[in-house]
């Protein structure tokens, strides 16, 4: 209609067609290399990718209305996008992400999110758990993002731990959470598309989603909302810490196939049945000073990869410090953590690492990270 309409905008209409040519073209080769290295590290068992230019819907695929009694309690993200960095990035939000975020966030980078524990909130700008995201970034690669639902107000103390998260199943604030996940993936996305310039676009398979205690259950819903705004295309992985175990959910919990890649690390013991695609049980010995975050401090120690972690189906595992050589996964291990690649002939089978004779290897490879203030930082 407007070209018929106003034929002198003709020449400008071409150029805008032919940079969503470029971009189209530069997602296939894009995608046409993740296969390749998919079919390396994983072989034909791997992942299928869709070559498809995504869709744009133009909202949300399962809008969560709030419940009444809902205080309006705004989430927050804490992201770091450059390694130059020396502060998060600290956006507040109730209802939409602002597109200044989306476009420093579109920068050619992958892109990892973080959902914290129900409790926790990032509180300072450049704490320890800043400078473990920019090791993290620098590391990986990805921009790195923390999102923290927690309540802005602290619980009375007369609500117990088992109410606080009741609280949050009533007003559908894990939904919330969730939806507010999968909008910031889909949202770095569509802008990419919608803009003329060019450039590499976020691709839904180069997204990890990483989940500490009740937070993995706002990933693994993050992946099921990614799924139905997709049409069927998933995130690369889901990483679950210590899933949590509540009474507002059934006992019964299964993230198998929510994303191309799902590992689950447990530190108490494997629970009755299989959660991921594959499990990993973190063993350690009473009393040391780790063992409350422990989940969470194997997951800094491999994310920045000042550790390698190999978890087996019989034995203790192989722990690695960064510097030295590191060998290659037998059949029978698995790497722990965020670098861990699918491998279909282990779905469905327990790994075990321990640290219980390895304390002090693994609190050289934490540094600074072992101190528990940072899960308030």
């Amino acid at each position: 209609m407007i070209l018929c309409q106003f034929l002198s905008e003709f020449s400008f209409i071409h150029q805008k067609i032919d940079t969503k040519i470029v971009k189209m073209g530069i997602f296939f080769y894009t995608t046409l290399f993740g296969i390749f290295l998919t079919e390396c590290n994983a072989g034909f068992g791997g992942p299928f990718i869709t070559l498809m230019r995504p869709k744009n819907p133009k909202s949300r695929v399962e809008p969560i209305p709030p419940s009444s009694d809902y205080d309006g309690n705004p989430i927050s993200i804490a992201c770091v996008i450059d390694k130059d960095q020396k502060e998060f990035d600290v956006v507040e939000v109730t209802q939409e992400w602002p597109s200044s975020l989306l476009k420093r966030l579109d920068n050619g980078n992958g892109l990892s999110v973080l959902f914290h524990g129900a409790a926790y909130k990032t509180t300072k700008k450049s704490g320890l758990m800043f400078w473990f995201a920019r090791e993290w970034m620098t590391t990986s690669g990805n921009n790195i993002c923390i999102i923290s639902y927690a309540y802005t107000s602290e619980p009375s103390e007369s609500i117990s731990e088992v109410g606080f998260l009741n609280k949050m199943v009533s007003q559908k604030r894990i939904e919330y959470a969730a939806q507010m996940g999968c909008d910031l993936i889909k949202g770095v996305q569509d802008i990419c598309w919608n803009d003329d310039e060019g450039g590499r676009c976020l691709n839904i398979h180069e997204v990890d989603v990483i989940g500490l205690s009740f937070g993995s259950r706002v990933a693994a819903k993050t992946c099921e909302y990614i799924t139905k705004k997709t049409n069927g295309e998933k995130l690369k992985m889901l990483l679950a810490l210590d899933p949590s175990k509540d009474p507002s959910f059934s006992a019964k919990s299964d993230f198998k196939r929510l994303a191309h890649y799902v590992q689950v690390i447990h530190t108490s013991s494997f629970p009755s049945q299989q959660i991921g695609d594959i499990d990993i049980h973190v063993k350690s010995k009473s009393g040391i000073s780790l063992e409350s975050g422990l989940d969470f401090f194997m997951f800094v120690a491999t994310a920045t990869k000042r550790l390698y972690a190999l978890a087996a189906e019989s034995g203790d595992g192989t722990m690695i410090l960064k510097g030295q050589p590191f060998p290659e996964a037998k059949p029978k291990e698995c790497v722990v953590g965020v670098y861990s690649n699918p491998n279909p002939n282990q779905y469905g089978k327990k790994f075990v690492i321990s640290i219980a004779k390895r304390v002090e290897l693994f609190r050289e490879s934490l540094g600074m990270y072992q101190e528990e203030t940072i899960f308030f930082e």
